[in-house]
């Protein structure tokens, strides 16, 4: 698995996990268990296909981070990573009802 972070962000994290003494296998495995223990309507982008899950998990994975790492800046990036990631979700249920209703009206011609 290949992570991308932002510099400030890895530096960040660098610093706690070396202050608990954790490798970053450790660490990222916290991050994921912090995750997953959250409730399960916050999981159910695993079952959307859709562009937004991708933004949301991302966000949940930085919000667990942040707060693994007491890093409230990365924790907000997170949220905001969520909100992007449920606004992409919204804009994907208008995109396929506007193209189920124009499919619809071609089958009627």
């Amino acid at each position: 698995m290949t992570i991308s972070l932002p510099t400030a962000m890895l530096a960040k994290i660098e610093h706690a996990r070396q202050m608990e003494d954790r490798t970053r296998s450790e660490f990222v495995r916290q991050a994921i268990r912090v995750y997953l223990a959250q409730s399960e309507p916050e999981r159910r982008f695993f079952d959307m296909g859709t562009e937004g899950a991708i933004d949301k998990a991302k966000g949940r994975i930085k919000e667990a981070a942040g707060a693994i790492a007491d890093d409230d800046e990365l924790r907000e990036e997170g949220k905001i990573d969520q909100a992007v990631g449920k606004v992409k979700d919204a804009a994907g249920k208008i995109a396929d009802k506007v193209r189920d209703a124009i499919k619809d009206a071609k089958d009627r011609i």
